[in-house]
């Protein structure tokens, strides 16, 4: 699955957390409407939220428009970015840890 990579900005939650936009992102929303169909649970936001790939997540402790426009350049890939796993992780002790994981090739 192809995706492209775009600019950085910030999520609008909050925590401030500051990403890289992944754009294009049409077969990983549909991805994300099956598996968080509320079928089996409510999920909330989880169906809202954009892509993106996280560089700082706690901005709202930093001074992040600074960070952004420190970022505005060396953090803007406008590129294809090939996708060949999806994995859900969940927060254990501090830290993001792949719980499942889904091979796309």
């Amino acid at each position: 699955m192809v995706v492209r990579l775009g600019g950085v900005t910030a999520l609008p939650n909050r925590d401030g957390t500051l990403v890289v936009e992944v754009l294009d992102a049409a077969e990983l929303d549909q991805a994300r409407r099956r598996l968080f169909d509320a079928t089996h649970a409510a999920m909330g936001g989880y169906r809202e939220w954009p892509w993106h790939i996280t560089w700082v997540r706690y901005g709202i402790k930093r001074d992040s428009a600074a960070l952004l426009a420190l970022a505005e350049h060396d953090l803007r890939f406008d590129t294809p970015w090939t996708i060949d796993t999806v994995s859900l992780l969940e927060l254990r002790a501090g830290r993001y840890e792949p719980v499942a994981e889904w091979c796309l090739v």
